[in-house]
């Protein structure tokens, strides 16, 4: 099941995969695996996102769909 709702916050901001691993500091694949649910966020990369996002650490975590 796919993490939509990381990219719909992405495409909110109007950043590319691209943008948002330049932020974080790793590649766009990983950003892809995150809003794809083939990698478990880290707690670093929810307050990153969060941080990116402009939403509260939550709100990252209730996005991430239950397996």
């Amino acid at each position: 099941m796919k993490n939509l709702q990381l990219k719909c916050y992405r495409i909110g901001k109007d950043l590319t995969l691209r943008d948002v691993a330049k932020l974080m500091e790793v590649s766009p694949t990983m950003i892809g695996h995150y809003e794809n649910n083939r990698r478990v966020l880290t707690a670093k990369h929810i307050v990153a996102l969060a941080e990116i996002y402009g939403v509260s650490d939550q709100d990252i975590i209730k996005s991430i769909p239950k397996k």
